[in-house]
């Protein structure tokens, strides 16, 4: 009886194990094409896929345990150990034992992944899988009952699945875009789409201090008094000092006619930018100079630059408007990023709805291929929001998924498993200034705290985007009236991004746009927008349809975000729309304090963030709605 419940544990425990496997291997290939339903995020197949692989182990532990005690096949530990060393069908039994490794080596690969490396790991999880068709083959060939129907037909529903599993992932691979293989044909801005969001029927336009005089070759755009090369009056265009935005693309020859050479960069670099100050302009406003160091420390001569322009944020334009008009400074920048960090390659990340840009772009670079140091590539990121986040444009790069990972992070292990940067390509195109004109140049615009300029993206008070250069400390005033919107501003501005924070404009007209002031006022400058709600508009209503936006840019790879920050959304939603449900204001302000901190990313965070800036400024509207009375702001309209 004892060998009788040997024998069966043995077969038992190896066929739930095959079945398993099946399950882990489809799982993760279905997490790897990044399926998800409504009740189905992301997440969900990782974590069950995780969850089956712990599982499984359980059951190969019995049945290796179970084989190896069992007098009737008489392995002992060495033959399980040594593969092809078993006396009891040595063939079968031995690919049983590579299997056993190979599964061994997925579970250590990924006990240590923080520490080999995201390419490592990756090269190591995909080649163990081939743990799955040994252990097929491994049950069929030393098992006494494979040829029984049951059995047959349990192999055969394995193999189905995993074949289709497999056919799927292949053809979710041909189907994802692509790097550019080709250099679109320049577009004039006018007739680009990226000109003409949503909302906006002008489209967005760079805005100018004054018209252009030459600027002589090598003189420092912007320069205040005293500077050689003083082309325009208004010191705040330095990005765009030069031809007008109308002419479309500056070409090469234009370029270093205008600025001189690109100089040649090495490490020296990087204290010159810490000198600056130069702040990061795709939001986060970390230091730009530290950010390089922590590569360089780390690279040895191989490491990657990613210059990041996807710009997925329906607010901001800036970026599109730059890598569209000034695309060789932008890709000065990324050459001397490369030189300093000791890069050997540079990837020009583009969102696919910039057409302007992208072909601006390719175009530049076709115009300077001979002259790279590195290789250099364009590759277009996809729509989304959460496509520009650091991570994501790494997933992006490596695998065709701009899905935000956690660890490691670009700056320890990204595009191929190397240190990579990945730098706004505002902040690249002033390093390409400073590395001309040095930090002292740079220091001397800024009214407040922060030396420099930036552009800023502003809306909501025209019928178009407009995009502007200013210094920092320019309040919000000036900045509404450069751009002639101060008479149609209603009761509140936004300021920084989807990200940023709603301020009412009454208290914000002097707020000077200084990313260290508005932090002392818990605010944020992010990526340069200043959105204003126009008069007569409900900020409630506006505050809702960000929500939905943002709810909808989720990656779907966390319960914060699938289901809280739906949530969140769909409760602002119903208020908005004068129907909300028993205490959904209530709902509001709790869930949006227990949703900060426990994402995957930040994207829950920013959020639930920007929803409580709405609830302190609209907080009057928010109660008439959730009490069913008529909005005032439409009320103000109809007046």
């Amino acid at each position: 009886m004892t060998l009788n419940v040997l024998w069966y544990s043995t077969r038992g425990a190896g066929i739930v194990s095959l079945l398993l496997f099946t399950a882990v291997v489809c799982l993760g290939i279905v997490a790897a094409v990044g399926w998800h339903r409504p009740g189905w995020p992301r997440f969900m197949s990782q974590a069950v896929h995780r969850t089956l692989a712990l599982t499984s182990l359980i059951f190969l532990a019995i049945h290796i345990v179970t084989a190896i005690v069992d007098p009737y096949t008489a392995l002992g530990l060495a033959a399980a150990a040594i593969p092809f060393a078993s006396s009891y069908r040595p063939l079968w039994v031995g690919l049983g034992s590579v299997a056993m490794y190979l599964v061994a080596a997925l579970i250590v690969s990924s006990l240590v992944r923080d520490r080999i490396g995201l390419r490592t790991w990756r090269a190591i999880h995909w080649t163990a899988y081939a743990f799955w068709p040994l252990a097929l083959v491994h049950g069929y060939g030393a098992g006494t009952d494979s040829g029984a129907l049951w059995m047959l037909a349990i192999q055969a529903a394995c193999v189905i699945a995993v074949g289709v599993a497999v056919a799927w992932r292949l053809i979710d691979a041909t189907d994802r875009h692509p790097l550019i293989a080709y250099v679109p044909a320049p577009l004039r801005l006018a007739d680009s789409r990226m000109l003409n969001p949503a909302g906006f029927p002008g489209g967005p336009r760079a805005e100018v201090g004054v018209r252009p005089q030459s600027t002589v070759a090598g003189g420092a755009p912007g320069a205040p008094s005293g500077v050689s090369g003083l082309g325009r009056i208004d010191r705040a265009d330095r990005l765009l000092a030069g031809p007008m935005p109308a002419a479309g693309p500056e070409r090469l020859s234009g370029h270093r006619a205008r600025l001189g050479p690109l100089p040649r960069a090495d490490a020296s670099l990087i204290p010159m930018l810490e000198a600056a100050g130069i702040e990061g302009r795709g939001g986060a406003g970390f230091s730009m100079g530290k950010k390089w160091r922590s590569i360089a420390e780390r690279a040895d001569g191989h490491a990657v630059v990613i210059a990041n322009g996807a710009e997925g944020k329906p607010t901001s334009r800036k970026d599109s408007v730059l890598m569209a008009i000034r695309p060789h400074l932008v890709l000065d920048g990324a050459e001397l990023a490369a030189d300093a960090v000791g890069a050997e390659e540079i990837v020009i990340y583009v969102g696919t709805e910039h057409r302007a840009a992208v072909a601006a772009l390719g175009q530049a670079i076709e115009e300077r291929r001979s002259t790279f140091r590195v290789p250099v590539e364009l590759v277009e990121a996809p729509r989304g929001y959460v496509a520009g986040e650091a991570s994501a444009a790494v997933h992006y790069v490596n695998d065709r998924d701009a899905r935000p990972t956690g660890s490691p992070r670009p700056f320890e292990a990204g595009v191929r498993g190397l240190p990579t940067l990945v730098q706004n390509v505002e902040s690249l195109a002033y390093a390409a200034l400073v590395a001309r004109y040095g930090d002292a140049w740079y220091r001397t615009a800024g009214r407040a705290s922060t030396p420099g300029t930036a552009l800023v993206t502003v809306s909501g008070s025209t019928d178009t985007q407009r995009v502007v250069e200013i210094e920092y400390g320019t309040t919000v005033r000036e900045v509404l009236d450069r751009v002639g919107g101060v008479a149609r501003a209603g009761q509140a501005v936004l300021l920084g991004d989807s990200f940023g924070a709603w301020a009412d404009i009454s208290g914000a007209w002097d707020l000077p746009l200084d990313p260290a002031v508005m932090r002392q006022q818990g605010m944020a400058f992010g990526a340069g927008v200043v959105s204003v709600v126009p008069v007569g508009t409900c900020g409630v209503v506006q505050a809702a349809g960000i929500m939905a936006f943002m709810a909808g840019e989720s990656a779907a790879q966390c319960g914060p975000c699938v289901f809280g920050l739906r949530s969140l959304a769909d409760a602002t939603a119903r208020v908005a729309a004068g129907r909300p449900q028993s205490e959904d204001l209530e709902r509001i302000a709790r869930w949006g304090g227990q949703l900060a901190g426990r994402g995957a990313c930040r994207h829950p965070d920013g959020a639930a963030a920007f929803l409580g800036s709405a609830l302190r400024v609209f907080g009057d509207e928010f109660a008439r709605h959730a009490a069913g009375r008529s909005c005032a702001m439409s009320a103000q309209a109809s007046a």
